[in-house]
């Protein structure tokens, strides 16, 4: 990467000549802090910075994001040329010039200055130490940066709180012509589009988005967000994102406007009562419990960092009574080992109910670091597919009452690092899995014969596993339902393609006889030297035929489904689960869990001991209920790797 250094012709003419500022060495138990210093047209960039005991120091902290790291600026640091990124770069004059507290503004600790990140081992120390530095400080100014709308920054702040103070009236009322009304009464209709990009700046910023400003937020003893010379409350922040993405009003220009994306900040204001509560209430909210959370939260929103093991260091602050970051992990300074200690406190220490199989979960993405154990989430992949739904999340919009077991767990931890221990059932094989079928997003980018070939493979994946449906009716009492022309709609089909109503079913049906002429008109083709090369060789009517298949519905009815396969079992089942799935895999429940597992034999056993990899959480038909807990069928401990 190219680093161009950059500045203000002020600064190039009062800093040129000056040679570099050198870091000394920190001694033990001390911090370096900055102070502005007066002097001069642009005494922003122009800083002192003393190191100083941090036993009773006091000073203020800076929580931002570094931000593009393409260009470098030049400020004054001790009468020396110290180079500084865009964004805090920026932020140095309101810093210099923020409010002051009983006629004091106090120093400040700002990491991309005060420690030298030149030092790893000082990097390292100081790192471990931040939680600390954040607790500490009198008040941690949130950075969110400077706006192409700026000017309108104080409208919004002014609207924020308007739309706080609205807040409980907004939540408890439910119909949209109630709540028009109340974003009427409170002029939130035909407002500036510009007034409401400086609410997004401010709402949905990306400092809500990083890692580390997880533990910079919790632990703050007070904090004020600031937005070049504007402060906002985060009081007022928090209440409005409460309910901004449920704001859906009209602006100046009759564009409809819709705040989404609020997700990232509601998570850390929530993050933050916890961890007060934890800080103050430890038995009423615990550590081990909070941990579990913070970290299922982070995977799941798909907070940003460097540094795959930051996804765990990142919790350090979190950590104050156990030994979990200062003896197991101080000996994990890579991803692996970082993940596989912190899997095994998380697992160990939280009783296994509420959210428990939820966490072990995350554990099954599409894609994930071969090297880990098959039991431990891989958190920095997990943060791409946050999202993706677990079967669980998948088939609980059809059925609420999932629950494979409802027996106690029994969990407990191997003798070697990367081993855990579960108590389940045996209970089928695998003895065949279908194609993947294509990611259905891609199904709007393809070309007409394309989406005709993709067609008929649909068609055609249908058919196998309806012909599977057919043979197990003949020996199975099924529960089917029906649409007004008496055309049966397997139960499977609702798990597999989400149909939650009426409506689903008639768009199911429409899907079918569409696949069905889809099948028809490839036939005609092939009967006759086979596709063509381009759209133009098909007929007008097939042609819509196609593209009305296309807009049926099928992203809708196979999101998240084409990272998975459906396969058919010895013992007549049907289910879908991970991609990977081979014949001869196991098909299992453990105790308590909410989903079955398909699992595979590792070929090297160890003492004699059969061990397992997770292939993942499944959906099986006729497991989903309870119904292993009732099968007269011995439990086996299961050693997964």
């Amino acid at each position: 990467m190219e680093i161009k250094s950059s500045n203000a012709s002020g600064d190039s003419l009062a800093l040129s000549g000056k040679s570099l500022f050198a870091y000394t060495p920190l001694p033990p138990g001390t911090i370096r802090l900055l102070k502005p210093e007066s002097r001069g047209p642009s005494s922003g960039h122009i800083w002192r910075l003393e190191t100083v005991k941090v036993d009773g120091a006091k000073f203020d902290a800076l929580s931002y994001t570094w931000g593009s790291l393409d260009k470098i600026f030049t400020i004054s640091l001790n009468g020396r040329c110290f180079h500084v990124h865009h964004n805090l770069y920026t932020a140095l004059p309101y810093l210099a010039t923020r409010r002051r507290r009983k006629f004091q503004r106090l120093p400040i600790w700002i990491d991309a200055i005060c420690i030298n990140q030149g030092d790893k081992e000082e990097v390292r120390q100081q790192v471990t130490f931040m939680s600390n530095i954040y607790g500490q400080a009198k008040m941690v100014w949130v950075w969110l940066g400077l706006t192409e709308v700026q000017s309108w920054i104080p409208d919004a702040i002014m609207l924020l709180d308007k739309i706080a103070g609205a807040a409980p009236k907004i939540k408890e009322t439910e119909s949209k012509s109630g709540r028009l009304a109340i974003f009427q009464d409170k002029g939130l209709c035909g407002l500036q589009p510009a007034l409401w990009d400086a609410v997004v700046h401010l709402t949905a910023n990306s400092w809500y988005h990083r890692v580390w400003v997880i533990q910079e937020a919790a632990l703050a003893r007070d904090w004020v967000f600031l937005c070049g010379k504007n402060e906002i409350s985060p009081e007022v922040i928090h209440t409005a994102t409460k309910v901004l993405d449920l704001i859906k009003v009209r602006d100046a220009l009759g564009n409809m406007i819709r705040v989404y994306d609020v997700l990232q900040a509601q998570g850390i204001f929530s993050i933050r009562v916890r961890v007060q509560l934890t800080l103050k209430v430890p038995r009423k909210y615990p550590e081990h419990r909070l941990l579990m959370d913070v970290s299922y939260f982070i995977a799941l929103t798909g907070k940003q960092c460097r540094l795959a093991e930051d996804r765990v260091w990142a919790l350090r602050g979190l950590s104050t009574s156990s030994a979990l970051f200062n003896q197991s992990l101080q000996h994990a300074p890579d991803m692996n080992s970082s993940y596989v200690h912190f899997s095994r406190y998380v697992l160990s220490r939280n009783a296994p109910n509420d959210g428990w199989w939820d966490w072990l979960d995350l554990a099954f993405t599409p894609v994930r670091t071969s090297t880990l154990p098959s039991w431990v989430p891989d958190f920095h992949v997990a943060a791409d597919y946050g999202r993706f739904s677990t079967v669980r999340r998948h088939i609980s919009r059809v059925d609420q009452e999932i629950r494979a077991s409802r027996k106690n767990t029994k969990f407990k931890l191997g003798e070697d690092k990367n081993e855990v221990l579960f108590c389940g059932k045996m209970l089928d094989d695998v003895t065949e899995v279908l194609d993947e079928l294509q990611d259905s997003s891609e199904w709007i980018r393809l070309d007409r014969f394309q989406a005709l070939y993709l067609q008929c493979r649909m068609a055609a994946w249908m058919d196998k596993v309806d012909s599977y449906l057919d043979k197990r009716r003949r020996t199975h009492t099924t529960r089917d339902l029906m649409d007004k022309n008496l055309r049966h709609v397997d139960m499977c089909w609702r798990f597999v393609l989400r149909i939650e109503n009426d409506s689903g079913i008639e768009g199911y049906l429409r899907l079918r006889s569409g696949l069905d002429k889809s099948r028809e008109i490839a036939a005609r083709y092939n009967d006759t030297q086979g596709p063509r090369d381009n759209d133009s060789d098909m007929l007008a009517s097939e042609l819509m035929h196609v593209k009305d298949v296309r807009n049926l519905g099928i992203p809708y009815f196979l999101h998240d489904f084409h990272q998975r396969e459906l396969f058919f079992t010895k013992e007549d089942r049907f289910g879908f689960t991970m991609r990977g799935v081979k014949p001869g895999d196991l098909v299992c429940v453990f105790d308590g869990a909410l989903a079955p597992h398909v699992l595979s034999k590792v070929d090297s056993s160890k003492d004699g001991k059969d061990s397992w990899r997770f292939v993942g959480d499944a959906f099986v038909h006729g497991l989903m209920h309870g119904e292993a807990d009732e099968m007269h069928v011995d439990d086996t401990e299961f050693c997964m790797v």
